[in-house]
Formats: C-alpha cells, structure tokens, sequence
C-alpha cells in the first residue's frame, strides 16, 4: 500500500498525553500524517489505563496518525519500524512482547497504544508510542508496575531522540510501500517467547468462549496469528487468546 501524505511534525515541550493532543487536533482538521512529538508527558497511558511514566528529554514520546489501515496493522507495522530504527542506530534492537511492548528478555523498554478517532465520518488511527531513551538505572526505580530498562542501559551507547523519530518515520514509509502481510511476517519473527512457557494474567478471552477469563493460565507460546491472537499450546490442545497480558516464566 501507498500513502498520499507527507509527516507533519508538531513538536511540544510538555503534554499531557501525545495520543490526546494529537485527538485534539484531528478534531480541529489535522488528518493523516500528523505527528506529535513531545519531550514530556504529564497524562501519558498504557494500555488498561495504567500511566506511563516520564522524565523530562529522557523519552521518545510521540503519536502518529494513520488513514486507510486497521488499528491491528498500524500495532504492528510502528512495532516493526521501531525495532528497525533502533537497529539502524547501531543498536541489537529489542524483541515485540504481544501485544504491544518492546523487550529486552523480560525488561520493557517501550509500549505502544493504538485507538481509533472519527471526525466528520472519517475514521483515523492514532498509535502512540513511548520508548525509554536516555535513563539510567536509578532513574528507572521509582517505575513501579514491570520492570523496565532504556536504549542507554540496553544497547551502551547515546541516543538522539529527534534522530531516533526520523528514523522511525522513514523505516515506516519504506514499509507502507509493502503489503500488510509482509509487516505480520516481520513482526512474527520480532516475537519474544517463542516456543517459552509463558503466564497469560487475567483479563483475557479465549476464542470460542463468551467469557472473559479471570485466572492465570500457563502454556507454551507458539505465535501470534493474523488476526492478533496469541497461540498458546496447553498439553494437547492449542487456545487463541485475546487481549490479554503475557509474562515470560522468568518473571515468576
């Protein structure tokens, strides 16, 4: 697929979240491509609602606005692009946790957040994106919740964050020359916790059932599918599962 627009940076000192500003602007009129770029966020969130936490300069903090694609596509390609330019940057580059985070071994260094927006019967995508940038340890204490860790602790070396998002944003033009499926074959090899017994925690629905689950079950995980199911193989029988949250068995 192709795209008809250009990225349009607005660059902030401070918001409250990026994925609201940038609502608020496709609201006023802004529409695809736009990117809002800030150096802190005092509102930033994950999914379920939890905060995502941020010092000032320390993060890559940045929503973008997609047209033409699902909520589940743009998931993946920012995913794939993010690893690519952080990669590109000199950098071993992280694995993709399912459903949306960014992994070295079982220490987040990045979430992502996709929701929908329609204005005027238009129907746009905002992913929104958080990556650990520039922290050192100490830093990151006070981030309660998972543990957590930086591009600076990760890959040893300095990052320059508007670099970092230009890289990002040509990573993902060069994808969206491409089909869908070439994104969900790159993001399936990215996968961490291949074949790992892994804990999917409660809330999650498993297909087939009305229900959403609410005790932990363990199982080996096999992949994702193309409709973002994680596989998981449980003795003889193999589940797909939903919206849940995964930790890998050395998290306990």
């Amino acid at each position: 697929m192709s795209h008809g627009w250009k990225w349009r940076i607005k660059e902030y000192e401070i918001v409250d979240s990026t994925n609201k500003e940038a609502r608020r602007l496709v609201e006023s009129g802004e529409g695809p491509g736009l990117v809002v770029w800030a150096h802190q966020q005092t509102c930033g969130k994950g999914r379920f609602g939890r905060p995502w936490w941020s010092l000032p300069g320390k993060s890559l903090l940045a929503s973008l606005v997609f047209d033409e694609i699902s909520g589940l596509d743009a998931t993946r390609l920012v995913s794939v692009a993010s690893i690519a330019a952080i990669v590109g940057k000199a950098g071993s580059g992280p694995k993709i946790k399912w459903p949306n985070d960014l992994v070295y071994d079982n220490r987040k260094v990045a979430g992502i957040l996709t929701e929908y927006v329609t204005f005027r019967g238009l129907r746009y995508v905002i992913v929104g994106l958080g990556v650990n940038v520039g922290y050192l340890p100490e830093e990151l204490e006070s981030h309660s919740g998972v543990s957590s860790t930086s591009l600076l602790m990760e890959e040893k070396s300095l990052w320059d964050i508007k670099e970092l998002l230009l890289s990002l944003l040509d990573e993902i033009d060069l994808r969206l020359k491409k089909k869908s499926l070439d994104w969900f074959e790159e993001y399936s090899s990215k996968l961490a916790y291949i074949n790992q017994v892994v804990t999917v925690k409660p809330p999650y629905t498993i297909l087939g059932e009305r229900h959403k689950r609410k005790k932990e079950i363990r199982g080996v995980m096999e992949g994702v599918d193309a409709q973002g199911y994680l596989i998981l193989r449980l003795n003889d029988s193999t589940y797909r599962i939903a919206a849940g949250d995964i930790a890998a068995e050395a998290d306990g």
